[in-house]
């Protein structure tokens, strides 16, 4: 036989206090046997008591706690003089301290419920953060692959433009030369008539704090065309901007210039292709 936990706490509380009638007693004495529980209730039961022995007071009723009680059994004035006067304060300390015994295990099984709703909304809290670490991660990981499936597709798409004037007949090829001992090479894809123009390098080695940039000179202006950013293998493309040509133009130029840029040339010129022979 299993009892439901709130009756074994109580019955083993009366138990332990001597305080069950006879058929409340049987039952609690066949859930020790049957009840694994039952046991460990009664034990707690009679921890419980006495602690609570050990740190009740005496109080002694007041008159008409106990001129109410005779009233109702029908205690007779003899007895009230006699045994019956230390028989019953006993049995009200019995029953108060079952009472107390009860409601501070109560007490104690809503600190337990609570305790454990607080640990489980600190697990879901923690559940949650990690999620939200963990798809915050995903996204930058996923932003970060198109951004480069982006550049990759605008590559191929440059090198397609590029194969596509060179096949114009107004199209000139122009070696890009090395200056000051630069172990760079390339080429200019020029179509003035079309105002269009690509340029392809090959070794342009990526240099901390340091950015390639292209020029378009017209005499003795320099235009800045875009930067061309340092690959360890392959080759770097870029388009001249079209608005660029529209005068024409005596040469393109590639520096190596602090990072960024700018817009009039700081640094070295280490590419050259001279569009006017």
């Amino acid at each position: 036989m299993s009892l439901a936990p709130e009756e074994l706490e109580e019955l083993a509380a009366g138990y332990a206090l001597d305080a069950l009638d006879e058929p409340a007693r049987a039952r609690f004495e066949q859930a020790l046997e049957q009840d694994p529980a039952a046991p460990a209730a009664l034990e707690r039961a009679r921890r419980g008591a006495a602690a609570m022995g050990a740190a009740l007071p005496p109080v002694r009723p007041r008159k008409e706690v106990w001129q109410a009680i005779e009233a109702h059994l029908g205690t007779p004035a003899a007895a009230r003089r006699g045994g019956a006067r230390a028989v019953l304060p006993w049995a009200l300390v019995v029953v108060a301290a079952a009472a107390a015994l009860f409601f501070w295990r109560r007490g104690e099984q809503a600190a337990e419920r609570a305790h454990r709703a607080h640990n489980l909304a600190q697990f879901r809290a923690a559940e949650v953060d990690a999620r939200d670490r963990a798809l915050t991660s995903e996204r930058g990981v996923t932003a970060q692959c198109r951004r480069d499936l982006a550049a990759a597709q605008g590559e191929l798409g440059l090198k397609a433009e590029a194969v596509a004037l060179l096949e114009l007949p107004a199209t000139r090829v122009v070696a890009l030369a090395p200056q000051g001992g630069a172990a760079h090479s390339g080429s200019a894809l020029v179509n003035l008539t079309e105002k269009r123009a690509f340029v392809v390098v090959a070794g342009l080695t990526a240099q901390a704090g340091k950015d390639y940039e292209l020029w378009v000179i017209k005499g003795d202006k320099k235009l800045a065309a875009g930067l061309l950013h340092g690959a360890d293998r392959g080759q770097t493309i870029a388009r001249v901007d079209p608005a660029l040509l529209a005068d024409g133009a005596d040469a393109l130029a590639v520096t190596l210039e602090p990072a960024g840029g700018g817009d009039t040339p700081r640094g070295p010129i280490v590419l050259v292709a001279l569009l006017k022979s």
